[in-house]
This record gives C-alpha cells, structure tokens and sequence, in this order.
C-alpha cells in the first residue's frame, strides 16, 4: 500500500468514526487510586482506580490497599478543615469573658474578645484575626 492509499483509508476510517478524527484528549486523573497490599513483599504490585482489595481483606491476611488521594483534592480538604478550625476558635473566643494568648517569644497575654488588634491586622478584633488569618504554605 502506498503512503497516499494509506492517508486515503485513514480518511474513510475517520469519516466512518469520528473518534479516530479528533484529537486525543487527556481524562482527568482519578480522584482516588489504590496499590494492591503488600504480602509477599514484591515490588511487583498492581495499582487500580477501585478498591477491589478491601472487601477481600481476609484473603490478604487483613492487610489494606494502600490508598492515594490526588494532591489537589488533598489540599483542598485540607485547607477546608482549616477554614473550619479557625472557625471553631474564633466562635471560641466570641463566647469567652476574656482569652490568653502567648506570643512566639513567649509573652502571654489576656485580651477580652472585643479588643482591636494593632495596625498590621488593620485593627481588627481577635476572633476577625483568626478568620481572617492566612497560614503559611508547608515547606515541602
């Protein structure tokens, strides 16, 4: 077969199944993926986007898969939750007469929750602080 035959049939194909025409197209990665658990202590284990281990656990001699989670997903629940905690405390010191603080150099001190912090947090109360605090990426 020549290269025009060939081009010829590639473009009836295509006309015959678009998929084969478009451009290929890069799926998301799975949320989740699991590696099948570690019994015989191979390095040849197979990996699966369902968890088709667990269930049969007692197989495994109650060893678990090891899951993964995609790091973005991870990041995201993570700063959830610390959204949601600095929730919790802010709540915390709304309801409280008065609260400590000690300071990284070890000064402590006993603000009431009304009182309006310095310049830097444009003088906000603690609990708006809080809220409003924005924690430093982990160093990786």
């Amino acid at each position: 077969m020549t290269p025009e035959q060939m081009r010829e049939e590639q473009a009836r194909s295509a006309h015959r199944n678009p998929a084969l025409s478009a451009p290929e197209r890069r799926r998301p990665d799975h949320e989740r993926i699991w590696l099948e658990p570690d019994i015989t202590g191979s390095d040849e284990r197979l990996w699966c986007q369902d968890d088709v281990w667990t269930a049969d656990a007692a197989e495994w001699g109650g060893v678990l898969p090891t899951e993964y989670i995609r790091a973005d997903l991870h990041a995201a629940a993570v700063e959830a939750a610390r959204v949601e905690e600095r929730e919790r405390i802010a709540v915390l010191i709304e309801t409280h007469d008065a609260v400590t603080i000690t300071s990284r150099n070890g000064v402590t001190h006993f603000l009431k929750p009304a009182t309006r912090l310095g310049t830097n947090t444009h003088h906000m109360t603690i609990a708006a602080a809080i809220r409003a605090c924005t924690p430093p990426e982990p160093k990786p």
